[in-house]
């Protein structure tokens, strides 16, 4: 089985797009590791997460490089171009949840300190453990500030270090958890779709480590080890990426789309008892704009049932809804493609696993309207029928869903 990896893809979900950061070793290392490394016996970093680390797809065989483009947006021209050829493409949503206001880090200098107490903010975590020995500290109390919840994330630090919460608990759940960094929706850029796809595991990731940097990945750190621990949409896109890799050698025959539709359509929102997902950073059970379609759950994405499929074409109609011209769909997707003038394309009407109805609000309707989407299945599973089910936290929406049941006879038959 073989994936590709766009490593700019991977590395631009950090933030902004960094010419430095698309081919370092240490992300290159860790992020193929949690894909398809081999089970190793006796990992750890320093005894802490000990055990057998192994990748989500062990079998799979990579091809991982960088690609450059340039229109507007690098990702989507690469990510195009692999869709259009059968590659599943994953990237990370990046790790700019909150725009915190704190501009520089808490210094104090000409002063011996045993133990200094600072705030996370806008600089990192493991660059405030290098000012504070710089400064002569011993050891660290790093404390969150609001917005931060009661998250705990790990890191390789250059002296002793303590991280505390705004209220300090032990034996925390449930679990999973939105993470504080992880970034949110609403989709900036496509209203109808809904940004992020699904979450998965992403805090707190044994993985692999190059020789080539200290665990503190910092020149200072001059230690060495196999295994690091890391935070970050960058640990839980290649868990989704492994995952894929473990899908499509089942399942030889299904498109990325397909792949991205059984994924989303069976991961979870809600726990085992029934409550929401919640959201670390607020406490308060998250939403879509949060987790997307929910968590991911390998077992029952190999077996669907039914899901959404998507081509060339149908990208080229939604770029069209979007008044693409002529010129930026052919940088876009190498293709040469002009929209039909009287066709009336419809964005909403992407065949994708979920969607986004935006209820305007003017001037005396109170937001009043009606949003019209259509799909189409894709029968995998054994023949039988599939009835509607609808609930909305609103009253002020009314969801209807037309017909209200789909029979299929035969594999791989559609309906609308």
């Amino acid at each position: 089985m073989m994936t590709k990896d766009l490593g700019q893809c991977q590395e631009a979900g950090e933030g902004s797009v960094r010419k430095e950061r698309t081919s370092t070793p240490q992300a290159a290392t860790e992020n193929s590791l949690v894909r398809a490394g081999y089970a190793v016996p006796g990992a750890s970093l320093y005894g802490y997460a000990s055990g057998t680390a192994r990748g989500m797809a062990t079998q799979a065989r990579l091809a991982i490089y960088k690609y450059e483009g340039f229109y507007t947006d690098i990702i989507a021209i690469g990510a195009f171009s692999a869709m259009a050829k059968g590659v599943f493409v994953s990237c990370s949503a990046g790790n700019q949840e909150h725009p915190f206001t704190a501009e520089h880090p808490y210094l104090v200098d000409c002063i011996r300190l045993f133990m200094l107490e600072m705030q996370r903010g806008t600089y990192s975590r493991v660059d405030k453990s290098m000012v504070v020995k710089k400064a002569g500290g011993m050891g660290m109390i790093l404390a969150d500030i609001e917005g931060y919840g009661e998250e705990l994330v790990v890191d390789s630090y250059v002296l002793p270090v303590v991280v505390v919460g705004q209220n300090a608990e032990l034996g925390v759940e449930p679990s999973p958890v939105v993470a504080t960094f992880s970034s949110r929706g609403p989709n900036p850029v496509a209203l109808t779709v809904l940004k992020p796809d699904l979450i998965a595991p992403g805090v707190n990731i044994l993985a692999g480590w190059t020789g080539a940097l200290g665990p503190a990945r910092r020149a200072e750190d001059t230690s060495r080890v196999s295994f690091n621990i890391f935070s970050g949409t960058s640990m839980s896109c290649p868990h989704v990426s492994g995952l894929a890799a473990l899908l499509k050698a089942a399942h030889p025959k299904w498109s990325p789309a397909a792949i991205k539709s059984a994924l989303m359509t069976t991961s979870y929102a809600m726990y085992k008892n029934g409550a929401p997902i919640k959201d670390v950073a607020t406490g308060k059970p998250a939403t879509p704009f949060d987790y997307g379609a929910g968590h991911v759950d390998p077992m029952a994405a190999l077996d669907p049932g039914l899901f959404y499929d998507l081509g060339v074409e149908d990208y080229l109609s939604f770029l069209c809804a979007y008044h693409y011209t002529t010129r930026d769909i052919k940088v876009l997707t190498h293709i040469d493609f002009t929209c039909d003038s009287s066709k009336n394309y419809s964005a909403g009407d992407l065949n994708y696993p979920s969607f986004v109805a935006s209820l305007y609000t003017t001037s005396g309707n109170g937001g009043a309207g009606t949003e019209k989407y259509t799909r189409t299945l894709n029968n995998v599973g054994t023949p039988g029928t599939y009835k509607v089910s609808v609930s909305t936290p609103s009253p002020a929406v009314k969801i209807l869903v037309e017909p209200k049941s789909l029979s299929f006879t035969r594999a791989y038959e559609k309906k609308t």
